[in-house]
């Protein structure tokens, strides 16, 4: 075998033929050729021998295979010398110097690739760019010990050794080392003091983390932010745990004396760590101002605040607009319908909508802003689209867009703080005073939904005004640009007259820190120790006098001593003006936007060289505690398992390093950025003169020709071009299509105007546009265009309705159409819908009629856009009638006609009405869209009209109709409402895609069909729980009366962190009436006012029944009194509260009230004026009212009063009028009228009418064991033995149960349960001991067993054991053991109380100086003193 670099070889005839072709490859130092037989080559490797193919005939291989095989390690014998580290250089043979023979022919240059072999190979420095990898980019440190990670890098390196985890920890810290040496250095040399900040990160463990980052400026005048420590704290709670952390950063970063002001998060910071921490520094630290710079709070946090409360307080609108953007953007088909329906509309929004990121509000206000300038295509979807059904109502959307103006104002501040380098303190000043100044004039206005919205977001930014007024007051009074006259001019406007105190204490605060900073700078003079007293030692004259004696002694010197002398004499009694009054004195710099505030005091700074230490401190205080980019952040950062695993010493190595590190590669992006900003910023909007000055960055290298600064300076020289003649109005087109903000436009505009093209209908179209539609926008500068205009065309009016039609200005809209008017200017088909969609419900009934005239007049009657809009306007202010007819002329052969009529009945509950239009629509051959089958099982739901459901559904199965997610969520609520659960779950297991609303359907279906445990089964496998279906469980318990299972879930909801509105809290306070649960019931009212949740009419009502059902009748007159608006359910829910509490007269007063405020009572009302009469004995009374209820009020008596007046005459005596009223009732009694008698002859001991009344009762009912109970009762206080026995018998053969008594208890928030004679208890060895003292306790207060309502064949002595242990007697004696002395018991049993417990209950209130309340099956009974409010008459 020969190797192919012998010159003298004979070539093959093929090599002969093309003499170029040599062998040059890197690959021959590895591999000879080998000829196999004529025509075959083959090459062989020098190291393992293995051959390869290279020459067939007359195909070459070529030698790429041959190189992987050497290089890639294939060979085993190269790949054994790698892992010895004996590689072979694979490089290149040099070649030979000297002249060719001229026989070879010349050489090709050798191109050769680069290799790992050709760079020398450093292992540590490969550890060390390991470890700045890890840190810059988070990832875990034991990304060593990952096998896929370590072939990977071997792959591209063999000889490098992977590091273990410990020798990564180690350089992690190393590198952290060495940076703090070198920020300690900085430190060490800045002139000024560092601000602190601190913000806490939580954990899923009990520790949390504090990180501590500090503000300044250096010696170059440049403001830095780092981050200096990171300490763990090992409990949240501790209230000194931070001035550890403190302290540590103060020792760690020699800031003894150098700290200056510190700011925290509000989530943390309560009054007393903040005095500890004022504690601290005041020792540690100079305290400047009386320590009133020393803390401050979280800007962001603040404006975090404010948002979420704004959103909160407006969650249902704000979902449905989410529902509606997540509809329409989760469906390519939907999104295409969506766009088509804008297109159609001319909606010139340029902006897409999105789902915002709930964790995030910034997201939230561009989704709500976007979705509101579609808000006309999503009203129209409405009617076209059958399955969307979410759509806002106009005056959701109106309040939708009031809150985005409100939250625009919160985002501009909040986005001051999102700049990538640190914002200046005086920045702040006026945003935070505009926030001040709109939230204040907003809680006064007359617009209630604006003062409602505003006030609470006013009540907590004036706390966070009122605390950083004066700092950032300070602050800006150090921008030459604004100095006083800002602070002048904003407290004036906010405080009016009283501004001038505010100012006042704003310079005297400036001067008394100016002097603070002159004091400081002074020299310190020299003391000398002088025995017991420090006197301070003063240059003398060598002779110890003063002023010499000796008056002969010549003068010496130029003889112009005593001149300076007298010029000294003469300035020292002028007045000598400070620093701080000259640099106040002087005129304010021109007012810019790109101000370097710093570099201007860096200029200035030998002029002012107190003041600018002043500045220096003040300018770099930080009002925020978060980092950029989780300004937004709804919620506070928390640590991730990974990083808790940490030792807290790598911990703070990691994070402090990235942020280091990641400042050195910002700070010249940043500046790289600044200068491209300030030159796009030049050629479009400011003079070119100052565009030119701007581009000039000495500071920066040269960059490529290529480069984004060298493209920039390209611009700039342009713009000089550009200089000396106006711009294309091209040029301009285009800044106008580009424009985002009125400033920019208003620049344009300018240059518009100096080019002659101000009178262009194109550019006058695109400004006005830009007003009437942008976010943006304003419609008043979109007027002063529009009046420039000497006769603008309809599509110029068009244009200004529509704005103000989206801007809510309906009035606007009008006037200016009356004006169009004036200017003989026509209306097209066009103005009529745009002018119409903009009406608020008291202008569409103001002047819906006469716009409808004005749509005849001018012929577009018979337009379906504008007869659409009629039925619109004319639903939205509930005139159907006229709907209708508008509706009746209409051609009726467009859905979208059908959708809009159909949708105003259901608007007005006129479910059978929109039944009988869609049959209409069916006979009428018009085929509905999936809007009409929406509003139809709607309309179907609340009828429980399950054919026409099903009817409506037919065309889904048919396929005339495409299904859709809204679409079918309707049909499921549609099933469910009817009961017809079976076809519901189909349904639901079918579809392709849930939501939310699909479980909650579902899960509603359940609980209204009585089947609890299933729709907890769905419930529980729901993906994603919103407060709709969170409510709609606790429902279901409620409505199953398993009340401490709505409590329970109303607790998982809360950990769960999901808010509930006041349909939860309904529902929860209920549930807290039927347990009698007075705590948790008070609970929940203050968790409403905490959380500023809608305290409406519901609530109240809800608070008032909780209260009367808990016994606490003063509370529930407070709250009924304090109630701004009060309907019948609070007058009848007085009345029935004022009635089962024992105060008959004041419920009957009640309805007098009732009647006095004009609201008509109805049925319910009644039942509880006579169960008021029918409890307190008034015979009379009740008569009267059961007259009256028909006579005067109109209102025909059902079972419920006659069962009311049969009570009230029972138990009167009077058993045998109430019989003969029960026989002359119109209807058949029921189990209550009979009942009523059955309890009134146990009261008066009547057999005969009593077995009669339970013989009616058993027929209505056979298994009720409660009617055989007080059959029983009876038969046992008649001695009726026999009788008494039959009944037993009876009993038993039926296998009826008695339904045991049971009482319930609340202490501490917990509802107690006992049942009669149970010992499940975990007390109940202590509960009986007490029991068992107390009824020994009684008998010495004279208590006798009343054992006349025992049943049991037994002795007496057991039957007053088994009196003993009844359920009351039990929870009586918990609540002695359990309760502060004197606290009042209270108590729910579920059954009527017996006599002997109340005579029980009677003696405990005296001998125990305890009020007791017993709530039993039918009343209250409220002891006190040794007496009962029912006066022994229940």
């Amino acid at each position: 075998m020969d190797t192919p670099g012998n010159n003298d070889e004979p070539l093959s005839s093929d090599m002969q033929s093309n003499k170029r072709r040599r062998k040059k490859s890197i690959v021959w130092e590895y591999f000879t050729i080998e000829t196999v037989d004529a025509g075959c080559t083959r090459a062989c490797c020098k190291q393992c021998k293995k051959s390869f193919a290279y020459i067939t005939g007359s195909k070459l291989a070529g030698t790429s295979h041959l190189k992987r095989h050497i290089a890639l390690g294939i060979c085993p014998v190269s790949r054994l010398n790698r892992e010895k580290n004996q590689l072979v250089p694979y490089t290149a043979v040099p070649k030979t110097e000297g002249v060719s023979n001229g026989t070879e022919p010349p050489r090709k240059r050798f191109k050769a690739t680069p290799t790992f072999a050709r760079t020398p190979f450093d292992q540590e420095r490969c550890n060390i760019e390991l470890a700045k990898m890890i840190i810059m980019h988070d990832y875990p440190i034991n990304i060593v010990e990952h096998r896929g990670f370590i072939d990977f890098v071997r792959t591209l390196q063999p000889q490098f050794n992977m590091a273990s985890f410990d020798t990564v920890q180690g350089n992690c810290v190393g590198i952290y080392l060495r940076q703090k040496q070198s920020l300690l250095n900085l430190l060490d040399g800045i002139p000024g003091r560092v601000s602190l900040t601190l913000d806490l990160w939580t954990s899923d463990q009990s520790f949390g983390y504090v990180f501590l980052t500090g503000h300044f400026i250096d010696v170059d005048w440049k403001l830095h932010r780092r981050i200096l420590n990171v300490i763990m704290i090992p409990s949240l709670d501790s209230e000194v745990a931070y001035n550890h952390a403190v302290a540590a950063c103060l020792t760690d970063w020699n800031l003894d004396g150098k700290l200056f002001t510190l700011t925290l998060d509000p989530s943390f910071a309560n009054d007393i760590v903040r005095e500890n921490l004022r504690g601290l520094l005041s020792i540690r630290n100079p305290v400047i101002l009386n320590g009133q710079l020393l803390i401050g709070n979280c800007y962001a946090r603040v404006l975090s605040r404010l948002a979420q409360d704004a959103l909160g307080s407006m969650k249902d609108a704000v979902n449905k607009v989410r529902e509606s953007v997540k509809y329409v953007i989760t469906s390519e088909t939907i999104e295409e319908k969506f766009v088509e329906l804008k297109q159609q509309l001319q909606v010139p929004s340029m902006k897409n909508l999105s789902i915002d990121n709930q964790k995030k509000w910034n997201t939230t206000y561009h989704m709500l802003t976007a979705a509101s300038e579609l808000k006309e295509v999503f009203s129209c979807l409405d009617t076209s689209d059958s399955n969307y059904k979410d759509t806002p109502s106009m005056d959701e959307w109106k309040q939708v867009e009031i809150l985005c103006t409100y939250l625009k104002l919160l985002l501009d501040a909040a986005n001051v703080l999102t700049a990538v380098t640190c914002p200046t303190s005086n920045a702040f000043f006026h945003e935070i005073w505009k926030i001040q100044h709109e939230l204040m004039h907003a809680s006064v206005s007359e617009d209630p939904f604006i003062s409602t919205l505003t006030k609470p977001l006013l009540d907590t930014f004036s706390k966070y005004w009122k605390d950083t007024s004066l700092i950032l007051a300070v602050a800006v009074v150090l921008d030459p640009r604004f100095k006083m006259k800002l602070v002048e001019f904003s407290f004036s406007r906010i405080y009016g007259e009283d501004g001038e105190t505010w100012v006042k204490i704003v310079d005297e605060g400036v001067h008394e820190l100016f002097i603070e900073y002159v004091v400081q700078s002074l020299p310190p003079p020299t003391f000398v120790d002088g025995g017991n007293e420090v006197v301070t030692k003063t240059e003398l004259p060598e002779d110890g006098n003063m002023h010499s004696t000796s008056g002969t002694v010549l003068s010496t010197g130029d003889g112009l001593t005593d001149f300076d002398v007298y010029v000294s004499e003469i300035t020292s009694n002028q007045e000598v003006k400070s620093e701080l009054d000259q640099y106040l004195e002087e005129s304010l710099l021109p007012r810019v936007q790109e101000f370097d505030v710093l570099g201007w005091w860096k200029l200035n700074s030998l002029k002012y060289p107190t003041l600018s230490k002043m500045a220096s401190d003040i300018l770099a205080i930080p009002v925020s505690t978060v980092a950029p980019d989780s300004i937004f952040d709804t919620a506070s950062k928390k640590m991730d398992i990974y990083r808790t695993s940490l030792r807290p010493m790598t911990l703070e190595a990691l994070l402090c390093t990235k942020d280091w590190l990641q400042y050195g590669f910002t700070e010249f992006s940043n500046a790289i950025r600044s200068v491209m900003f300030k030159l796009f910023v030049a050629t479009i909007i400011i003079p070119y003169s100052v565009a030119l000055e701007l581009s000039d960055e000495s500071n920066l290298c040269q960059p490529s020709p290529n480069c984004p600064l060298t493209l920039g300076k390209k611009m700039v020289s342009t713009v000089t071009t550009l200089h000396s003649s106006p711009p294309e109005p091209n040029l301009l087109l285009y800044f106008l299509e580009k424009c985002k903000s009125m400033d920019h436009l208003k620049q344009i505009h300018s240059q518009i105007i100096l080019t002659g093209l101000a009178s262009n209908p194109v550019v006058q179209s695109k400004i006005i546009a830009f007003c009437c539609i942008h976010e943006l926008g304003c419609m008043n500068y979109a007027r002063h265009v529009f009046d420039a205009i000497p006769e603008p065309n309809i599509f110029f009016w068009n244009r200004m309705i529509k704005g103000y039609s989206q801007i809510n200005y309906p009035k606007c809209a009008l006037g200016l159409y009356v004006e169009m008017l004036k200017k003989n200017v026509q209306p097209d088909h066009h103005t009529f819908p745009f002018l119409l969609r903009g009406f608020t419900n008291d202008v569409a009934l103001q002047c819906g009629k006469l716009i409808h005239g004005q749509v005849s007049k001018f012929g577009f009657d018979s337009n379906v856009f504008v007869q659409n809009a009629l039925i619109n306007m004319y639903s939205l202010c509930h005139q159907v009638d006229n709907a209708r007819s508008v509706f009746d002329i209409s051609s009726k052969t467009d859905a979208v006609t059908w959708n809009a009529m159909i949708s105003g009945y259901n608007r007005s509950k006129l479910f059978d009405e929109s039944r009988k239009l869609f049959n209409t629509m069916e006979n009428r051959g018009v085929l509905p869209t999936a809007v009409t089958l929406v509003l139809m099982l709607s309309a179907s739901s609340k009828l429980k009209d399950l054919d026409t459901g099903r009817r409506a559904h037919q065309y889904v199965v048919s396929g005339m109709v495409d299904p859709s997610l809204s679409l079918e969520n309707a049909l499921i609520d549609m099933y469910a409402a009817c009961e017809s659960m079976d076809e519901a779950i189909v349904i639901f297991r079918s579809m392709k895609k849930r939501d939310v609303v699909s479980w909650t359907a579902i899960v509603t279906g359940f609980v209204k069909s009585g089947h609890i445990d299933l729709a907890q089964t769905y419930f529980d496998q729901m993906p994603e729980r919103d407060s709709v279906s969170w409510t709609a469980m606790i429902d279901g318990y409620l409505h199953s009366h398993q009340f401490k299972e709505v409590l329970m879930l109303f607790r998982k909801m809360q950990i769960e962190k999901i808010n509930p509105d006041e349909f939860t809290i309904v529902s929860v306070l209920t549930a807290c009436a039927q347990l009698g649960a007075l705590e948790l019931g008070e609970w929940v009212i203050a968790y409403v006012d905490k959380h500023q949740i809608k305290n409406d009419i519901h609530v109240q009502n809800a608070s008032i029944d909780m209260y009367f059902k808990c016994g606490n009748v003063e509370k529930a007159m407070r709250v009924f009194k304090k109630m701004a608006r009060k309907d019948k359910f609070t007058w009848t829910g007085m009345i029935f509260g004022l009635a089962i509490n024992g105060q008959g007269k004041e419920a009957i007063n009640m309805l007098s009230n009732m009647l006095s405020a004009s609201v008509r009572p109805d049925e319910v009302t009644f039942v509880g004026v006579l169960s008021a009469c029918a409890h307190n004995g008034m015979v009379e009374e009740g008569r009267k009212f059961f007259s009256d209820m028909t006579t005067e009020h109109g209102i025909e008596p059902n079972e419920m009063h006659y069962g009311c007046m049969v009570d009230l005459l029972g138990r009167a005596g009077l058993i045998r009028e109430a019989y003969e009223l029960i026989k002359n009732m119109p209807m058949k009694p029921n189990l209550i009228v009979w009942g009523a008698l059955l309890g009134a002859c146990r009261v008066h001991k009547n057999v005969d009418m009593a077995e009669m009344a339970a013989m009616q009762l058993l027929q209505l009912e056979p298994d009720n064991g409660a009617v055989y109970v007080l059959l029983c009762n009876i038969y046992t206080a008649c001695n009726r033995w026999e009788s008494l026995c039959k009944v037993r018998k009876m009993i038993m053969d039926r296998g009826i149960k008695k339904t045991p008594g049971c009482s319930l208890i609340e202490t501490n928030g917990t509802v107690h349960e006992f049942v009669a004679g149970e010992e499940s208890h975990p007390q109940s060895a202590e509960i009986y001991s007490k029991l068992e003292e107390m009824m020994e306790d009684l008998k010495i207060f004279g208590y006798v067993p009343d054992t006349s309502e025992l049943s049991q064949d037994v002795g007496e002595e057991k039957k007053e054991s088994a009196l003993s242990r009844h359920s009351e007697k039990l929870a009586m004696a918990f609540g002695l053991i359990s309760s502060e002395r004197g606290a009042t018991i209270r108590i729910v049993k579920n059954l009527r109380i017996c006599g002997d417990c109340h005579h029980v209950a009677k003696l405990v209130s005296r001998m125990y100086s305890r009020e007791v309340i017993i709530r039993d099956k039918t009343r209250f009974h409220h002891f006190k003193n040794g007496s009962c409010s029912c006066k022994d008459y229940w």
